[in-house]
């Protein structure tokens, strides 16, 4: 979060003022990412509403590479949420919101630095799951589930590990946190965060994103035979001399 200057291209501010225009519609879309190329993951690509936050800017892919996903509970409800975010008076966003049902929205695409945890923004992924840190209701199959679809597409995308990482900022030199993973906003900023809060089932959705990662996976065999193949396919090309 904060008051960065945003830098896009006309090109993208027209694709996301259709995409904008779009919201009394519910776009319904593949999510976004655009600096992750086609066959970099075999991880479903979960379909989320697209609804534009002016909120965001360029990622430095020269001094970090994204490798943590930030997961805050909101405290407000599911417009309030929407509100804030489309608000530009209010220099606060996340790429993806999640409703109580499991419905998921897009709001900034992946590529782009999204401002919901300060300066963990640059390496990070920010999901806002709707509710409220310490109420364990807040917490339930449709959204764990569509969080877990979210998470495993996500870290497959980036090679982001499929751990959550112990300790928080005050663990660390200068109080910044530093640790790749499933990551609370919390650890981020344990002076005024606590999100998503004590009830969050940190181990059930480590291993259900784990168990989609592992059934996306290509079978050994289709392995086996993709390198035959190829090997079958270059030898062909050596022996006409191509």
């Amino acid at each position: 979060m904060g008051n960065q200057q945003n830098f896009i291209s006309p090109i993208i501010f027209c694709v996301m003022t259709i995409a904008a225009c779009s919201h009394a519609h519910a776009l319904i879309i593949p999510a976004q990412s655009r600096d992750v190329p086609a066959g970099k993951t075999n991880v479903p690509v979960p379909e989320v509403e697209w609804i534009y936050s002016p909120n965001f800017d360029l990622r430095s892919y020269t001094t970090v590479d994204v490798d943590a996903i930030v997961i805050h509970t909101t405290e407000v409800n599911y417009q309030g949420t929407l509100n804030i975010f489309e608000n530009p008076e209010s220099a606060v966003s996340a790429h993806f919101v999640i409703a109580p049902d499991g419905h998921i929205v897009q709001m900034v695409d992946t590529a782009y630095k999204a401002w919901h945890a300060t300066y963990y923004n640059s390496r990070s992924v920010g999901i806002e799951m709707v509710g409220y840190s310490y109420s364990q209701s807040t917490w339930n199959e449709n959204n764990l589930n569509a969080l877990m679809d979210l998470l495993a597409w996500i870290a497959t995308s980036y090679d982001i590990p499929i751990e959550h990482p112990l300790g928080d900022a005050y663990d660390y030199p200068g109080d910044t946190y530093d640790a790749p993973g499933l990551v609370a906003h919390g650890q981020v900023q344990p002076w005024n965060r606590s999100d998503p809060g004590p009830y969050f089932p940190w181990q059930e959705v480590l291993t259900g994103t784990q168990q989609r990662i592992d059934a996306a996976a290509p079978e050994p065999a289709t392995l086996t035979l993709l390198v035959s193949a190829i090997g079958l396919c270059l030898g062909s090309r050596r022996s006409r001399g191509v």
